[in-house]
């Protein structure tokens, strides 16, 4: 079979899907469906409108056209209506679901400061029972009865059948027979030791058997309760056996470093105190306590990382050395900085898994990449067994420069029109730096470049040469002062 097209007729629509998965138009899959009925125009609610009021007329088809198109935008109206009804009871239902699950949640909290913070399931949600699920059904919804099921309600637990008359204790059996205790009014039934002696309702009790017996039969019978002194030495052997075996020496790595037998340390000694045993004076060490202060698990080598000499654009590197100080294997962790100039590389441990042997080290890689020669603070966090951690602090100090120039120079007398040279020797005492030459008044600038002078400064009637120079440790320079006054009087700068 095979479609072919009239002339005259617009071709099938192909349109392509929408690139968003959020999109809600359809008309994609209309298109592919109904190819040659599915039309691009669109019939707006008032085009129907003028339809509706201009469509008296002869012309049978047109009016039966209008009338169809009345009827589904009425329909449309009518769903559009029930739609928004159904959207609006919802909202309304999850509205009140979450605020009736905070009411419960703050009941249950209430009198606990740290409820939240404990990470417990919330309370059991008001949403299915807000709901009206007569009204979802009735407009073809989904209702949380669809896929949950709801708990059976609770039932009471079984009783015990009711003995009947004919199987009841007699009058006469609890008076004679019965061993229960009887309450006469003086003593306590339940504070009463008796013996519970089964016996059947034609048992009787002797004289003998109901008299009470004296201590020194009760003595004589204590004998025969007791355990023979061999089987008692097999069962203290039995029981010693059995400690023996749950009595045993922990991994000291598995201890923490802070409990009594687990604060041992390579580089603290412990304390040692004199005992008298055997009539003599020896000295024993202190026994274990609860340890106030942090356990010392690793020692870093540097206590601070100190970056003395850098320039911008350069990267330098410092190795810190993590030894471990107590008498068992332990495991470490370095927490990099936060700031971007400093990086921790990764660790070089002597052993496989990360663990440091007592008495070895472990060693991290820590980078510096300045972007200016200002001073840069930082640290590192070292997580152990120990509750408290170890922080490093990471710094870049590069060392000022300090020039032994006096703060006043005097260039002495001069004739007026005349010209006189005065030296100065100036020297850095301090770190390497770059010195540039500017009158006060241009002081701060964002660039020196742009009011420096390549070989000379001119301050009237004075000028200082040269502007620009740069000094190591232990260099000095000579400054010229050229000093040309043009009039008789007193010149500073």
């Amino acid at each position: 079979m095979s479609l072919v097209q009239t002339p005259g007729t617009e071709p099938p629509m192909y349109l392509q899907r929408p690139s968003s998965g959020r999109s809600q138009d359809i008309s994609h899959v209309l298109a592919s469906t109904f190819r040659e009925l599915f039309t691009r125009d669109v019939v707006t609610p008032d085009t129907v409108k003028y339809l509706n009021t201009s469509r008296h007329g002869d012309d049978v088809y047109h009016e039966g056209y209008v009338e169809d198109l009345r009827k589904i935008q009425a329909e449309r109206e009518r769903r559009m209506q029930e739609v928004s009804m159904l959207e609006r009871h919802i909202i309304q239902a999850r509205a009140r679901a979450t605020s009736a699950d905070e009411r419960a949640l703050n009941r249950v909290a209430e009198g606990y400061n740290t409820y939240h913070d404990l990470g417990l399931p919330p309370v059991r949600s008001h949403f299915c029972y807000l709901l009206d699920s007569e009204l979802l059904k009735r407009h073809g919804l989904l209702v949380p009865e669809h896929f949950s099921t709801q708990e059976p309600p609770p039932q009471k637990p079984p009783e015990a059948e009711e003995l009947p008359n004919y199987a009841r204790d007699t009058l006469t059996f609890h008076e004679h027979v019965s061993t229960s205790p009887v309450d006469d009014g003086y003593d306590d039934p339940d504070e009463i030791p008796r013996k519970e002696v089964k016996r059947s309702p034609k048992t009787r009790v002797t004289q003998e058997e109901s008299r009470p017996k004296t201590i020194k039969e009760g003595l004589r019978e204590v004998w025969k309760e007791s355990m023979p002194p061999v089987s008692r030495v097999k069962e203290r052997s039995d029981l010693a056996n059995l400690e023996e075996r749950h009595n045993f020496l922990r991994n000291p790595r598995h201890i923490p470093p802070s409990a009594p037998h687990g604060g041992r340390t390579l580089v603290k000694k412990k304390k040692k105190l004199p005992k008298l045993v055997g009539g003599r004076s020896v000295y024993v060490e202190e026994s274990p306590i609860a340890v106030k202060e942090p356990a010392v698990v690793f020692v870093a080598s540097p206590a601070e990382v100190v970056f003395r000499q850098y320039n911008v654009g350069q990267v330098y590197e410092m190795i810190l050395d993590l030894k471990n100080v107590t008498t068992a294997s332990r495991q470490c962790r370095v927490i990099p900085p936060k700031s971007s100039y400093f990086a921790v590389g990764l660790g070089q441990f002597p052993g496989e898994q990360g663990i440091v042997a007592p008495g070895m080290s472990c060693q991290y890689t820590i980078r510096f990449a300045p972007d200016s020669l200002a001073d840069y603070d930082d640290c590192v966090q070292v997580q152990t067994q120990s509750a408290t951690p170890m922080f490093i602090k990471i710094k870049g100090r590069r060392e000022p420069p300090a020039l032994t120039l006096p703060s006043v120079l005097d260039c002495g007398h001069c004739l007026v029109g005349g010209c006189r040279v005065v030296q100065f020797l100036c020297r850095n005492d301090g770190g390497p730096g770059r010195f540039c030459l500017m009158p006060k008044k241009l002081w701060p600038t964002a660039n020196y470049r742009s009011i420096s002078t390549p070989g000379r400064v001119e301050l009237a009637p004075f000028e200082v040469r040269p502007a620009v120079f740069q000094l190591m440790p232990g260099e000095a320079i000579l400054l010229e002062i050229l000093f040309a006054p043009s009039s008789i009087k007193t010149f500073s700068q």
